[in-house]
């Protein structure tokens, strides 16, 4: 699951989980049907889960549509610090709870784009 505000290293960071998972992945978000990730689940299909999953609450429903036997990576980003003088940036960021332990992560990461 990538969380975290709409930055250029949300995007950078995507792109990475795509290469990790050689193309062998399908997208989900919002607009996806509960009943498409079932099936994307039922065929064993890797997910990524690409939505801004900005609160601890709603992480723990999307992830609840996940089965057990699968291994839950939340993957985090920051602005850098010439996003955040952005005033709308700075008040997203300001709302965005870091994923911890508690919401059934296996692994928890922090993206650090490539310099």
């Amino acid at each position: 699951m990538v969380c975290g505000v709409a930055c250029p290293q949300r995007v950078s960071c995507l792109e990475y989980q795509k290469r990790i998972l050689n193309d062998d992945y399908v997208i989900v978000n919002k607009d996806i049907s509960v009943e498409q990730i079932q099936e994307y689940c039922s065929e064993g299909k890797n997910i990524i889960w690409d939505d801004l999953n900005l609160y601890p609450e709603v992480r723990e429903v999307r992830l609840s549509l996940i089965p057990d036997d699968y291994h839950k990576t939340a993957v985090y980003v920051k602005p850098t610090d010439k996003d955040l003088e952005d005033p709308d940036m700075k008040v997203k960021m300001m709302q965005f709870v870091c994923p911890s332990e508690f919401e059934n992560f296996q692994c928890i990461m922090r993206y650090q784009s490539p310099q």
